[in-house]
């Protein structure tokens, strides 16, 4: 977090930026299919945080060849962050334990105004 304050700091000072977060849990033959988190100009980085995972990876479509993507391996303690337009998924969880993430969203405060956006909005804290 210090580290996205000092390097973007004009962007989140200028922003008032804010964060939304949820857990996602998958159990034995569940993964996530392609998904992105947002592509409004109000939205900045999605991330997400393993807690409790055994043999899975979260794959990152390019967005400039659908054909090509980044694949990484899910781990305990890992936190990734992503542009929140990247199309990703994940693999399908094999084992009998739980594969358990937070996700969150940074965006800023422009989406309180926008009535798409509003509701998820409303979710979020401010994050500096």
């Amino acid at each position: 977090i210090d580290l996205l304050a000092e390097n973007d700091s004009e962007f989140i000072r200028e922003n008032n930026t804010y964060v939304a977060g949820w857990a996602n849990v998958l159990r034995r033959g569940q993964r996530m299919s392609e998904h992105w988190h947002s592509c409004t100009p109000n939205s900045y980085l999605g991330a997400h945080f393993c807690v409790s995972t055994s043999n899975t990876s979260t794959m990152y479509v390019n967005p400039f060849n659908r054909n090509n993507y980044i694949e990484f391996k899910n781990s305990p303690g890992k936190l990734l962050f992503f542009h929140n337009y990247m199309v990703h998924y994940t693999t399908e969880h094999k084992t009998d334990d739980e594969r358990i993430t937070l996700a969150m969203d940074i965006f800023t405060e422009k989406s309180y105004d926008d009535p798409l956006e509003k509701v998820y909005a409303e979710r979020g804290v401010r994050f500096v």
